[in-house]
């Protein structure tokens, strides 16, 4: 009778602890899941940039450009702010917020003539998370804060490390460079290239 009833307590406690451990899994998702797809995308690794073989965009079209207000991913559903970004040599770290992307201001603004417009953001929700499931050839829509906008597609994803700042360069042919986190742990950086198709 006793042995009976010590295993009827154990299958009890067998299936509490289940129930909780599902609990559990359940409660972590929202942030497990974007650690996961940033493991599982086909991604290249890389270490740097590749020397800018580009030529500046030659046309009699004037010089359009300007601060860059907002940026939408129309494939994965993605729209946010931009807010300017700083990099503060004291603490060795960039502007952030929970729910704004930044433009890197020591970069070039975007434009339709040179340069690199870089563009960076959290790997949260409410900001990047959905990049990591962008394709080539995909778009990217900036609008800038005197009326103009600039159309990207997707030409390169690769993961690279924190400390590799090649991507920062400016380059000869107008481009989007994007950035965000990646990694089980967060410790590489997504970055996305993209080229001008349209600027108005």
């Amino acid at each position: 009778m006793h042995e009976r009833i010590d295993m009827m307590k154990t299958r009890f406690y067998l299936t509490i602890g289940i129930l909780w451990i599902i609990a559990g899994l359940f409660m972590a998702w929202p942030i497990v899941q974007p650690a996961l797809k940033g493991v599982e995308s086909d991604a290249v690794q890389g270490t740097s940039r590749a020397t800018d073989t580009s030529e500046a965009t030659k046309n009699e079209v004037p010089l359009i450009k300007g601060d860059p207000t907002h940026i939408t991913f129309p494939s994965v559903g993605t729209s946010v702010d931009i807010a300017p970004g700083y990099f503060d040599a004291s603490s060795n770290s960039w502007t952030l917020s929970k729910d704004k992307a930044h433009f890197a201001t020591v970069t070039d603004e975007p434009n339709n003539k040179t340069g690199n417009t870089f563009i960076y953001g959290h790997n949260r929700w409410e900001v990047f998370t959905k990049l990591l499931d962008l394709k080539i050839g995909d778009q990217a829509t900036v609008t800038t804060g005197n009326g103009h906008s600039f159309t990207y597609t997707l030409s390169d994803i690769v993961d690279i490390k924190p400390t590799d700042t090649s991507y920062l360069e400016t380059h000869k042919s107008p481009i989007l460079t994007v950035q965000t986190c990646s990694g089980l742990w967060y410790e590489n950086r997504r970055m996305f290239t993209f080229n001008l198709v349209e600027a108005q």
